[in-house]
């Protein structure tokens, strides 16, 4: 009788048809033979079914989302450059020379400076009014090169933070540059004001020729959304597939994961496993402590490092089967430490491919497009580069929020000399945050931080092991970024 009880509650809970019903019954005859079952027999049928269901329903539901997903190549994303005198962008056929000659320099500087200074004249306190009663209500920006023929007075430049005598500070713009003197009485925005970024520079040109800097800024951002409405080919600049709105999305199993220690993954696992199978896993680099030496001891060690991960997610079928692993080198990992910096090679991550399905081996920075969601990830620590090579000191209040606002108002991941950082000229647009994806993840041993600017959610999950195993969850559906630790 408690079996027969159990069946009929169970059919009734679950609102089985006759056809299904049936079915049922077909599949407790086949396992049992005897005229009376017990209740746990029962129990034990029912539930190999429904794990049989559940597996086929995840198959089919991971197999949907996979075409939403793309992880962009960075060394194949296509080069715009912009034209202001026709005020149009144009993708860019030229064959790319890897180092570049200097030619090829200066015109990524000036493209990487025309690009912001579009941006920058939309903004409403830029455009000029229409009445000439407003006249004075909107700011002007004055060419470098104009200076000369004007009269001592206020002006307001744009152009380069850069240091072409030693110890002293220049704007240079795209025709010319000027020698600048800081105020006494300085007034900053927010940001941190390094060689090679762009300022705004307000203040007085004196009969000398000097120019004393009152007001030093960051160029304006701009939302992605007003970015989008503006530039009709914007959306091609991040790469990858385009979006289709008309497509339906599952989002019960959108998540991303970020870092990794292999004391505490088998734990983190383990846990996903049992609950709801991520769709996406994001590990980014050091995956070691020390800077890769090459040498067979060395390839060997990091070799194995990767095997154990490799043996660790096998463990656990439902994700080594289903779920995507992306790889993106940290500056400690093989080989080299210019920008773009190409993925980890294959031949350490042999086992790692062979055992789990879905692995990428990305680039940093890294560009994921996933339905409408354009995610960059550039792994770096950024936090001490940035305030190393500040030209002026930096505000120790809410300081991650002046190095979101550096990035993002700059359009670009490393506004610092070559020297300091040094980046392919080849595939210099890499490193470019235009127009403002939706997720930026600024992946540094600094401690972790979430802030949205324009729009943009920021985030730095933090180390995972000098962190308390703290990592983070995207849950691209809802635009959730949620912290969680591991115990």
């Amino acid at each position: 009788m408690p079996a027969i009880q159990y069946l009929e509650e169970f059919v009734e809970e679950q609102q089985i048809d006759q056809d299904n019903f049936l079915y049922l019954l077909d599949e407790i005859s086949k396992q049992y033979q005897d005229n009376i079952i017990e209740k746990d027999q029962l129990q034990n049928v029912v539930r190999e079914i429904l794990s049989k269901n559940s597996d086929s329903s995840n198959d089919e539901v991971f197999q949907q989302l996979e075409k939403y997903l793309a992880i962009i190549d960075i060394f194949a994303l296509p080069k715009f450059v912009y034209y202001p005198q026709q005020d149009v962008f144009a993708l860019s056929k030229g064959e790319r020379q890897f180092l570049g000659n200097v030619q090829e320099k200066s015109l990524e500087y000036r493209n990487r400076y025309e690009l912001v200074k579009q941006r920058l004249l939309r903004n409403e306190v830029f455009l000029k009014p229409t009445f000439s009663a407003d006249l004075n209500s909107y700011y002007k920006i004055t060419p470098i090169i104009h200076l000369k023929g004007k009269p001592p007075g206020k002006y307001l430049l744009f152009g380069m933070f850069c240091e072409i005598q030693e110890g002293k500070l220049f704007i240079e713009d795209s025709d010319s540059y000027i020698e600048v003197k800081l105020s006494e009485n300085l007034q900053l925005g927010n940001g941190i004001f390094t060689r090679g970024c762009f300022v705004l520079a307000e203040g007085d040109y004196t009969v000398n020729g000097e120019f004393i800097v009152e007001t030093l800024a960051m160029p304006q951002p701009e939302t992605r959304s007003k970015t989008l409405s503006c530039i009709p080919n914007s959306k091609e600049f991040f790469g990858g597939h385009p979006y289709d709105p008309n497509d339906y999305l599952l989002a019960e199993l959108e998540k991303s994961e970020v870092s990794f220690t292999l004391e505490k993954l088998d734990v983190l696992f383990k846990g996903y496993s049992e609950a709801i199978i991520p769709f996406l896993f994001i590990f980014i680099g050091n995956f070691q402590s020390t800077s890769y030496v090459h040498s067979a001891a060395a390839a060997t060690t990091y070799r194995e490092n990767f095997d154990q991960l490799a043996n660790i997610i096998s463990k656990y079928p439902l994700i080594s089967q289903n779920s995507h692993f992306i790889f993106i080198p940290g500056p400690n990992d093989p080989f080299g430490n210019m920008y773009s910096k190409p993925p980890i090679p294959a031949q350490y991550c042999k086992k790692l491919l062979s055992k789990v399905k879905n692995v990428t081996l990305a680039s940093n920075p890294c560009r994921i497009k996933y339905c409408k969601k354009d995610i960059l990830i550039f792994r770096e620590d950024m936090m001490n580069i940035m305030v190393r090579n500040a030209a002026i000191p930096v505000p120790n209040d809410n300081i991650e929020k002046h190095l979101i606002s550096t990035i993002l108002d700059q359009g670009f991941l490393l506004p610092v000399p070559a020297e300091v950082k040094p980046i392919v000229i080849s595939h210099y647009n890499a490193m470019l945050v235009y127009p403002l994806p939706d997720l930026v993840i600024l992946a540094d041993k600094f401690e972790a931080y979430q802030h949205e600017y324009e729009e943009c959610q920021v985030v730095n999950p933090g180390s995972f092991p000098n962190n308390q195993f703290q990592f983070a969850v995207y849950q691209p559906a809802v635009g959730l970024v949620e912290p969680s630790i591991l115990y």
